[in-house]
């Protein structure tokens, strides 16, 4: 794949998230990051020949307005649904076109890497769950934090087999899941909250911020609970939920945002989970140690980077000046 370049700016107050909708669904790998100094939003492509196609719908822009963008993304959302010509799913200008949109998902595995293959291993981690309940499951006693297939008077710590230098355990019992429900919210909220992070400020952050949370994480819930079976992506969920909030909060005009509402929820839930109402209606005990681990991790990470960025920010300002 050729490098980034940077093909078109937007004003910092345009709200881009509809415009980034439609042209990931036309096919246009593409990013977009803020410069806080210049106040704009840089639309950045991989592809020369989507250029003439993006000035294209800038001009529209230039025309109508940024409310061009809910157009377009609603008349997309409309051609999806009700296909004509040769064009969207189902049967059309005579043959079939397939159920399942491979094209779509190759897209999103080239913009969106670290999202697509956390959710992916999350869904191998339920999986391997799935066949380890009947019988010994080698692979996945190699993911838990401390061997699960052991006889009890040989663990004798939790963080025994780390003493061992088997130190990937820090990491790999976030893939873990237990049921259904467990693996659909965490890949769901992940592939929501990973997506946001990776298009505007790029994979090496929400790696970064994953490993780190994910690490953080299991170590607070190992050493609150001791020798215990626990996993899930929901310590690294509640990292980025973390981290998107300090990043709204020290920059208001960011489309790096979720829902308040979203926030207050989850950290309810968090809150709930130190209570006995959540274990009364779930099938498993909460990894609360896990989820604060990893909302304070996100939290620290999200204020230092958006603080940094704010210092720098500044001191381009003062020199501009």
């Amino acid at each position: 794949m050729s490098a980034w370049f940077a093909a078109v700016a937007f004003p910092l107050s345009y709200d881009l998230m509809p415009f980034d909708r439609y042209l990931t669904q036309e096919g246009i790998i593409h990013r977009f990051t803020e410069e806080q100094t210049k106040g704009l939003q840089v639309l950045w492509l991989v592809d020369p020949e989507d250029v003439e196609k993006v000035k294209q719908l800038v001009d529209l822009m230039s025309d109508d307005g940024p409310e061009v963008f809910d157009r377009l993304d609603r008349s997309s959302e409309t051609s999806m649904m009700n296909p004509s010509g040769n064009s969207g799913s189902g049967i059309s200008g005579g043959r079939s076109t397939p159920m399942i949109d491979w094209a779509s998902y190759w897209r999103d595995i080239r913009q969106f890497p670290v999202t697509v293959s956390f959710v992916s291993l999350g869904i191998l981690g339920f999986f391997l769950f799935k066949l380890a309940q009947s019988g010994t499951g080698p692979i996945l006693n190699l993911l838990t934090f401390h061997e699960v297939i052991i006889a009890q008077k040989d663990l004798v710590s939790v963080y025994q087999d780390l003493q061992n230098g088997e130190l990937w355990r820090l990491f790999t019992p976030v893939f873990i899941h237990f049921d259904f429900m467990h693996v659909a919210f965490n890949c769901a909220l992940f592939w929501f909250l990973g997506r946001k992070i990776e298009l505007i400020q790029g994979s090496s952050v929400l790696l970064s911020l994953s490993i780190v949370s994910g690490v953080l994480s299991n170590l607070l819930q190992a050493s609150w609970y001791g020798i215990a079976f626990f996993g899930g992506l929901s310590g690294i969920v509640y990292a980025l939920v973390g981290y998107i909030w300090m990043w709204q909060i020290n920059h208001p005009r960011s489309n790096l945002c979720i829902p308040l509402p979203m926030i207050i929820f989850l950290l309810v839930f968090l809150a709930l989970g130190f209570t006995p109402i959540i274990t009364l209606f779930a099938s498993a005990e909460v990894a609360n140690g896990a989820h604060l681990g990893g909302v304070i991790s996100g939290i620290i990470f999200g204020f230092i980077h958006s603080r940094l960025n704010r210092s720098s920010s500044r001191e381009t300002n003062d020199s501009n000046n």
